[in-house]
């Protein structure tokens, strides 16, 4: 299964897989593609923040209040600035492999129990990862 880096990194969908990775409800299998799925976003996360780093000090306009580097696209010349963007959009639109095959199916109710704790807004955003079933 393939995914944008840009969705991956995406904060609420950190936040939304954690969640799910946390719900106990769900069963065994499932916990195991969601442990999976949330081992294989800290890896990116990770890489991510690395590349971001570099593209970073590649166009460096100054420094923030901690001395890290940062850039302000209106501090660049327009070819700079068009280039920072490319890059930086290039990055977050790079398609990446998840360890699935398909999508993972989160029943409804598991021993005609519900499950509870996912939010519809976990489902959102989640909606390219996961499914009903």
């Amino acid at each position: 299964m393939k995914m944008k880096i840009g969705q991956i990194v995406n904060q609420q969908f950190s936040k939304a897989v954690l969640q799910l990775a946390e719900n106990k409800d769900l069963p065994l299998l499932v916990q195991w593609d969601i442990a999976t799925v949330t081992k294989e976003v800290g890896k990116i996360e990770k890489r991510f923040a690395e590349l971001n780093k570099k593209l970073v000090e590649k166009y460096e306009t100054g420094k923030d209040e901690n001395g890290q580097p940062r850039v302000e696209s209106s501090k660049l010349d327009e070819a700079k600035r068009k280039e920072f963007i490319g890059e930086y959009t290039a990055l977050m639109e790079k398609q990446v492999d998840m360890p699935l095959p398909k999508k993972i199916k989160i029943p409804a109710q598991v021993n005609g129990k519900d499950i509870t704790g996912i939010s519809p807004g976990t489902l959102v955003i989640l909606d390219d990862l996961i499914e009903r079933a």
